[in-house]
């Protein structure tokens, strides 16, 4: 079948389903290669720079290297035809990495990565290659390579190489000769200031749903922590590999084995909607194709509200302990392993659905004689964000302020918080 976007191409080869980019038409944000680029060659580095700069000075875009394309007849574009899955040990990052930063100016940033082909019982072996190519912001615009292929021969010569269709084109000597020539004359004659575009907090409400729906729950009570970069790639290059995000997910280092967390006991992280998912029917992580984090856990006596109702017979009251934990070990494993693979700035965010008649009380859970009176949630939703602290003391404090402000209560109502930080030592000392 046709695959329409980036995403579900990374989610094809990443659940083991590279036939299904057979019929995949090549266009401005998709190109075919039957096999990797040969380095070892002038014209296969050539050839590099030129695909990754075209597609750059454009929108950005893949290469994938391991389907071979065809024009059929009647059609006008070449479409996906064959899988020519190759040997992986032909692929070498730093070698693609350095043959870009000597062929192309300015220095492109591109994400590689590798997907095995399955195993089809027919003995086909080998893996593809995509090589994933950020757009070049405006202001840096345009990229150049220093060589071209005329004729089948390399020549030496900068151009600008720019993707139009499913073909490279490149930019006319006029049109190289306007850019300069404005570029000169912007700075004898600058243009007064403007201020600088603030981008929208970015809300993946979409992904809060399709966690609820996978889970199945649908009506019920569910707190979300939400992580997404203001500028997300169109995919995470770390997202599937042992040493990257799936290795996180699957390792994760947590305060106490059987504590409320992410880590669950055979936490293998599956594909989903072209990223991964860890789940079971009562909390779920998710971490999408660009980055973005997505966490849920069900409010009800099986989770967040954690043997309440036969120790305290309230049904309806969340666990201090519980929720803090959970908020706690998302934090450490998104601003530890996630946030540092994506530049730029990040925000977090705490929401909540189906919270009308649930408590939360000051203090610790209560003991006897019980203490701290608790307070009804204030609305049955709430969606607040915030910009990303950068430890996850700090972010899994701003995450608790927000949720207790829910509830009229503040953030310093939680006992396991000092100076405006969640402090593990008292969670800790908490468990034992």
């Amino acid at each position: 079948m046709a695959l329409t976007s980036r995403t579900d191409v990374v989610a094809a080869l990443s659940s083991g389903r590279p036939q299904d980019l057979i019929g995949t038409t090549e266009a401005e944000w998709i190109d075919f290669k039957t096999a990797p680029y040969d380095l070892k060659e002038p014209r296969g580095k050539a050839e590099l720079a030129k695909d990754v700069a075209a597609f750059a000075n454009r929108a950005g875009g893949l290469i994938v290297c391991g389907i071979k394309a065809a024009q059929r007849s009647g059609e006008l574009y070449e479409t996906a035809a064959q899988l020519t899955p190759f040997d992986p040990g032909r692929i070498s990052a730093d070698t693609y990495l350095k043959a870009l930063a000597s062929e192309a100016r300015p220095l492109l940033t591109v994400h590689l990565a590798l997907f095995p082909h399955p195993d089809t019982g027919d003995g086909t072996t080998g893996s593809y290659l995509v090589i994933d190519v950020e757009q070049l912001p405006e202001d840096q615009r345009y990229a150049l390579v220093r060589r071209t292929i005329v004729d089948g021969k390399v020549k030496d010569g900068w151009c600008v190489p720019i993707r139009t269709g499913d073909q490279t084109d490149f930019m006319s000597a006029d049109d190289v000769y306007s850019l300069i020539n404005g570029g000169v004359r912007s700075r004898m004659y600058p243009a007064a200031p403007t201020a600088a575009a603030v981008l929208p907090p970015l809300d993946r409400a979409g992904a809060r749903q399709a966690l609820v729906e996978h889970q199945g729950w649908d009506g019920a009570p569910v707190l979300f922590w939400q992580s997404s970069p203001d500028v997300p790639p169109s995919f995470l290059p770390t997202l599937h590999s042992d040493g990257g995000i799936r290795g996180a997910l699957e390792k994760q280092k947590v305060l106490r084995h059987m504590g409320f967390n992410f880590s669950f006991e055979h936490n293998r992280a599956v594909p989903f909607a072209g990223g991964l998912l860890l789940s079971e029917p009562r909390r779920a992580l998710a971490v999408a194709a660009d980055g973005t984090v997505t966490a849920a856990a069900i409010a009800n006596p099986d989770m967040l509200c954690w043997a309440m109702a036969q120790n305290y017979g309230d049904a309806h009251r969340i666990n201090v302990f519980a929720l803090t934990e959970l908020t706690y070990e998302y934090f450490r494993l998104v601003d530890q392993h996630v946030v540092p693979a994506i530049s730029g700035r990040w925000r977090h965010r705490v929401a909540a659905t189906g919270f009308e008649g649930l408590r939360l009380a000051p203090g610790a859970n209560p003991v006897f004689p019980r203490t701290g009176s608790p307070r009804e949630a204030t609305a049955a939703e709430f969606n607040l964000d915030w910009l990303a602290g950068g430890s996850p003391e700090a972010d899994a404090y701003q995450a608790l302020a927000r949720i207790y402000s829910g509830f009229g209560l503040s953030g310093d109502d939680n006992p396991y918080v000092q100076d405006k930080l969640l402090a593990p030592e008292l969670l800790e000392a908490a468990s034992r």
